[in-house]
């Protein structure tokens, strides 16, 4: 059970002083000895991480009206810095209520996947245990939707509601971006959450095998700049907090079991990894997220970047210029408690320039560390400074959010949530959209009856959904599942003879490969099946980090999900296969150059892509970012229009056309698919 001992909130009011008093900092050393486990005590080098006073902006301690507000404890001061996950999994537990009661910390995050009813349950019961009306203070109530479920045996993890955020920038679509960004924000208000912890603004690894993550937003620091803000101010709009993480990137750039690391130079960094962190301040993030990738092209110390002040105070808060609440952490990852104890490297973040605290793992981490600093900063270890500075920023913002004008939703949310069609759509649309065909030799796709079937359908995860939804255009589909797959990890020899068996009398081989710790096996079924004369088509769950290793296969279709066949992604998968995909005008790099009075010929197929979706991240040549390969879009496209801007306007899909006069114009091109959606790109011409 939590233990506490400290004073309650005093709400008596005191005298106006019109603003609080700027508080010059005088940081002393923590001492980083007492407290620590046995495995934790060497904490070299944290103590150099707080040898330099933090530095707070212009104003940091300044009340935003002129009436003074209630006086709060060192300790109520010190609990609203932490944001604790919570470990009750169908509401709070009774450790999650003795925080909530005790501490009152500011803010929670609710396990990840939680169906939408028992979320609206869990939120109602954390608004009920606060006291944030008697103080003021909101509670926040975060999740993080966007992100890896909990791999916790037991763990609830009902599936979200929206696709990958690799999905949207395989897309690279800004309609479907704002789509997206919509349908989260509804979906978070109508359960009551008031925090939204995301996206990642992380770039997609580097690192040569690293294994990467679909809740990456790609490669392109213009897109996930653009994205982000996207996703940050339509939230915003929703009354929803968000925290953009993982600053200032590298997050994904790792192999298992090993740190973080950010890469980039340092001259590169303004335009590759801080661009979307730029982006993001500018549209006003309330909260950011800085991570424990280390970073030593920024801190010569390679201190994890969440505990250096060369990270937060110099680059984020004076480089960047960033005002908003700055969150540090997770405190209890891996990487941290391996390195350091939990407990003193939250007071050195808060030394070295953050404002709130995270803890990523349920448990007592967030009390123990609430004691502590009350006792460092009672004991004169730590500035009660820091503190102050720190909570009025996390006040106003909580102020200026108007969180506690929030209705908390209702019981029946959670059921008129899950029927707004709104949400299955834009999830059927982005996956749509965003599947790729990185490999078709042969024009082995678009399957057809005449010349593909029968069909063989086999993968690591369950294929009746495929199967069933493929037996009507193609005629003649069977299949079965892996099941030995899921168990060993990965694609044993003898399941691959065994399938090149039972695949035999077939034409083409579709197999749906879902994440495996390892891939050796899926290489080998392939083999398999091309000596036995099949077509192979593979279509591939997940981050495609090894789609080198597959391309033996005549066919690879890439789709950003997490894995299964869900009914989103299996129509998806159908439309796409059997050649009604969307399309993708490609977008021009350069003007064309005519001459005048010289016909030239106009052909839709040259610059059509389908399926519409392109590899949002940088892997082996050729798979590079932006790469594609298409089909003949012609059973895609119901309408075609060219605009040549000299006033012909031609309806076909290919078209002859010569300009009488030089000059520039632009040549405007749009094209409807089978499923009514309109692409379109214009084309600079410049005639002599």
């Amino acid at each position: 059970m939590i233990k506490r001992k400290c004073a309650r909130r005093n709400t008596s009011r005191t005298p106006s002083a019109g603003v609080f008093l700027v508080v010059a900092l005088a940081v002393a050393t923590i001492c980083l000895g007492s407290g620590a486990s046995a495995q934790q005590e060497d904490n070299a080098g944290l103590a150099d991480a707080v040898d330099r006073p933090a530095e707070l902006p212009q104003g940091a301690l300044e009340s935003e009206d002129d009436e003074a507000g209630p006086t709060f404890s060192l300790a109520d001061r010190v609990a609203q810095l932490m944001i604790a996950t919570l470990s009750g999994r169908n509401g709070p537990n009774a450790e999650d209520q003795e925080l909530l009661k005790e501490y009152h910390p500011g803010g929670v995050v609710v396990p990840p996947g939680l169906a939408p009813k028992a979320a609206v349950d869990y939120v109602i019961k954390l608004h009920a245990l606060s006291d944030e009306r008697v103080s003021g203070l909101p509670l926040l109530v975060g999740t993080r939707p966007h992100g890896p479920l909990d791999p916790t045996p037991g763990a609830p993890n009902a599936p979200p509601p929206f696709p990958s955020l690799l999905s949207v920038a395989a897309a690279n679509n800004s309609a479907t971006t704002q789509r997206f960004a919509e349908v989260t924000a509804s979906y978070l208000s109508a359960l009551g959450y008031n925090l939204h912890l995301g996206p990642s603004l992380a770039l997609a690894p580097e690192l040569e095998g690293a294994a990467g993550s679909i809740h990456c937003l790609g490669s392109s620091p213009e897109f996930i700049a653009d994205a982000g803000a996207t996703i940050l101010s339509v939230l915003k709009e929703e009354g929803i907090l968000s925290a953009p993480m993982d600053f200032p990137g590298g997050s994904w750039n790792h192999h298992d079991n090993e740190r973080a690391v950010l890469l980039t130079p340092r001259p590169y960094l303004a335009e590759k990894d801080l661009a979307p962190w730029r982006r993001v301040i500018e549209v006003g993030a309330p909260l950011i997220h800085v991570g424990n990738v280390l970073a030593p092209t920024i801190d010569v110390r390679s201190q994890p970047a969440s505990l250096s002040d060369a990270v937060i105070t110099d680059l984020l808060r004076n480089e960047l210029g960033y005002e908003g609440v700055i969150l540090a952490g997770p405190m209890d990852s891996r990487d941290i408690l391996q390195q350091y104890n939990p407990v003193e490297a939250a007071m050195v973040a808060l030394s070295a320039g953050a404002d709130m605290i995270y803890w990523e793992q349920p448990g007592r981490h967030a009390a123990r560390t609430i004691d502590r600093i009350v006792q460092a900063v009672s004991e004169n270890k730590l500035s009660e400074a820091i503190i102050d500075a720190a909570f009025e920023r996390v006040r106003r913002m909580k102020g200026k959010a108007g969180l506690l004008e929030r209705p908390l939703p209702t019981e029946d949310a959670a059921p008129k949530a899950m029927e707004n069609k709104e949400y299955g759509q834009a999830m059927l649309d982005t996956a749509r959209k965003s599947l790729t065909l990185v490999h078709n030799q042969g024009g082995v796709l678009p399957l057809t009856r005449k010349d593909s079937s029968p069909v063989f359908i086999t993968g690591t995860t369950d294929v009746d959904p495929l199967i069933d939804a493929l037996a009507k255009p193609l005629k003649h589909a069977s299949g079965i599942e892996m099941a030995t797959a899921k168990h060993f990890g990965e694609v044993q020899e003898f399941e691959a003879r065994r399938i090149t068996t039972l695949a035999a009398g077939s034409r083409t081989v579709v197999c749906v490969l879902t994440p495996m710790r390892r891939h050796a096996g899926e290489v080998t079924l392939i083999e398999e099946l091309k000596k036995a004369h099949h077509n192979v088509v593979v279509v591939l769950f997940g981050y495609p980090a090894h789609l080198s290793e597959l391309a033996k296969a005549d066919a690879v279709l890439l789709t950003y999900a997490e894995g299964g066949l869900d009914t989103a992604n299996t129509r998806a998968i159908v439309d796409v296969l059997t050649g009604e995909s969307p399309a993708r005008v490609l977008q021009p790099v350069r003007p064309l150059r005519l001459e005048a009075g010289k016909s030239a010929r106009f052909d839709m197929t040259a610059v059509v892509c389908c399926p519409g979706g392109m590899l949002p991240v940088n892997l082996e040549d050729p798979f590079t970012f932006g790469y594609s390969v298409s089909y003949d879009p012609s059973a895609s496209v119901t309408h075609v229009a060219w605009d040549f801007g000299d006033g012909k306007r031609v309806k076909a899909s290919q078209v002859e056309h010569a300009y009488e006069q030089p000059g520039e114009y632009s040549i405007t091109l749009a094209v409807t698919d089978c499923l009514g959606q309109e692409s379109s790109a214009v084309f600079k011409v410049e005639v002599r």
